[in-house]
């Protein structure tokens, strides 16, 4: 089974999607926060292939959430928000590295 299609869709875009979202939400540009919502759609769609994440296609939701919230001038439940992002992150890495070794 090859691997590429967790290097492509998995690991590296959900990391460039949650540097573009926290970069937005550091700087307090709800913009880069919504793109980074975007940009997690692919990652989303692979992580729904996981058993026990079916849902995982709302996580594209939270940053645009975080953006609305972003926007209102809420910065703390922003980045709360972004929570499900973060844990989806690390369990994309996660598997990439396992799948890896």
């Amino acid at each position: 089974m090859s691997i590429w299609p967790a290097l492509l869709f998995g690991a590296p875009g959900a990391t460039l999607a949650l540097l573009v979202a926290l970069g937005g939400l550091l700087h307090q540009q709800p913009g880069w926060l919504a793109a980074g919502g975007v940009l997690f759609v692919p990652s989303a769609v692979y992580l729904g292939g996981h058993p026990g994440l079916e849902v995982a296609w709302l996580l594209p939701l939270c940053p645009a959430v975080a953006a609305y919230l972003l926007h209102r001038g809420h910065q703390a439940a922003a980045g709360v928000m972004l929570a499900p992002n973060v844990l989806a992150t690390i369990r994309l890495v996660a598997t990439t590295l396992r799948n890896l070794g």
